[in-house]
């Protein structure tokens, strides 16, 4: 309907109400995941905005118009294509005189996903900061909780895992529906299921892994079955996440192939692109010998798509642990110092402690026992500033099988500093890493096994 409308009235000339068809027509092709669609008839509305008068009101207009063709540019060319910069930056002159905070919220909202998607992590925290003084001035609790869901997202993904976790349920105590807010932001991914999934690794990565499965299974309830694909697809990526960090290799093919669905059900290549490195990585977790080709196949095929950058961190680090599998090391660092220097450059730190790990244990492949001890003594301090308790557990159990066949001395401190490690959990806590920290300290001080 909104389409037909949309073309009678530019067919007479009724620019203002061509506009709003237009824009109708655009937000129905998103709630039936037709994204291109929806991006041709944006680009219509902000031509036809062009012919309104000059105003607050036609700057308003343009802004709505202009972010939500930004978004849907950006899912189907790419966040580097000329046509989007020149978009954005005609919306950051425009935002720069606007005052109505049902204007500027949503605007502001659109330019963290923009910076979210670019890896433009330090430039996300300033947008927070304006995100939650509007809701302030607006006292309004929806915008509240939002706002607080981008700021603990934010510090996530930065590796303050403290601050995003007060953040994030912040967030969820506030408001238990912030989704009351103008188009178009109702076609990105429910904010309720979005605040529960980062809550819910964040809490993983905190080593609450009762917690975190309790949240991410609210997250999974919330998205249903019959959400937009952007909050399902959310839901999935984040149990695929979760069932990886804590080796179960079903859990994350099922997840692998929830996601090959929905990529179905889409004309997106995101999903199908998640899904082949979700496969990809448990691949490499069950030791598939062909595991290690496939995942640089998948890598290759990502490299285009920010929205898996933290997946693909991760991925580097799972196929350099691949290469030390196959008495490979040299190769394995070299992508671990490529996924350094990556997080460096965006800052997003929260992987960091454990490609850390993966060096050190990488360095003890290639019997440099100094350097590899270095390395995870540096991933522990590392984890221990983040929060991460997770990671430092896990390169607290490494450096005990790296001083197995060394000093007695450093095995029976690094036995120790494993055991102190392990005393933070609670007795009843239960996660793949934390049995084997507990079955290496019950075993006596001679060589083990690792994992």
């Amino acid at each position: 309907v909104g389409a037909v409308l949309a073309q009678h009235f530019e067919a007479g000339g009724h620019h203002q109400r061509a506009a709003d068809y237009l824009e109708v027509a655009a937000l129905q092709m998103i709630e039936r995941s037709a994204i291109r669609e929806a991006r041709a008839w944006y680009r219509r509305a902000v031509e036809r905005v062009a012919l309104l008068p000059a105003g607050p009101e036609r700057d308003a207009r343009e802004i709505r118009v202009r972010t939500g063709l930004g978004l849907a540019a950006a899912l189907t060319e790419g966040l580097e294509a000329p046509a989007i910069r020149e978009n954005y930056a005609a919306v950051d002159r425009l935002r720069r005189n606007v005052t109505d905070p049902d204007v500027l919220f949503p605007t502001l909202r659109v330019f963290w996903v923009f910076e979210l998607l670019r890896f433009g992590y330090a430039a996300m925290l300033p947008l927070t900061a304006q995100l939650r003084e509007v809701a302030e001035t607006c006292g309004d609790d929806a915008r509240r909780s939002l706002a607080a869901s981008m700021d603990g997202t934010t510090h996530c993904f930065l590796g303050n895992l403290a601050k995003a976790r007060a953040l994030l349920e912040s967030s969820l105590a506030l408001c238990d529906d912030p989704r009351r807010l103008p188009a178009p932001q109702a076609w990105l991914a429910d904010p309720r299921v979005e605040t529960h999934c980062v809550l819910a690794w964040t809490l993983w990565l905190s080593g609450e892994f009762a917690r975190s499965r309790e949240v991410l299974a609210q997250a999974t309830q919330l998205a249903g079955t019959g959400g937009h694909e952007s909050t399902r697809g959310l839901a999935i990526w984040f149990r695929s996440s979760l069932a990886q960090l804590d080796g179960d290799v079903a859990a994350t093919r099922a997840a692998a192939n929830d996601l090959q669905a929905l990529a179905g059900e889409t004309d997106l290549p995101v999903w199908q692109q998640i899904a082949a490195l979700v496969r990809a990585l448990a691949d490499l977790t069950e030791g598939d010998p062909t595991a290690l080709e496939t995942g640089l196949r998948s890598l290759a095929d990502s490299e285009d798509n920010p929205t898996v950058v933290i997946a693909r961190a991760y991925l580097l680090g799972q196929l350099a642990l691949a290469y030390g599998r196959r008495g490979q090391p040299v190769q394995g660092l070299a992508l671990v110092d490529l996924a350094l220097g990556r997080i460096t450059a965006n800052q997003a730190r929260v992987s960091e402690a454990d490609l850390r790990r993966i060096r050190g244990v990488l360095l003890a492949t290639a019997r440099d026992p100094a350097a590899a001890d270095a390395a995870l003594l540096e991933a522990i301090t590392v984890a221990r500033s983040q929060g991460a308790r997770t990671f430092e557990l896990r390169a607290a159990t490494e450096r005990v099988y790296l001083h197995q066949e060394g000093d007695p001395r450093q095995l029976a401190a690094a036995r120790q500093e494993l055991a102190t490690v392990c005393a933070g959990f609670p007795a009843d806590a239960d996660a793949l890493d934390l049995r084997t920290a507990r079955a290496l300290l019950g075993r006596s001080a001679t060589r083990a096994k690792r994992r």
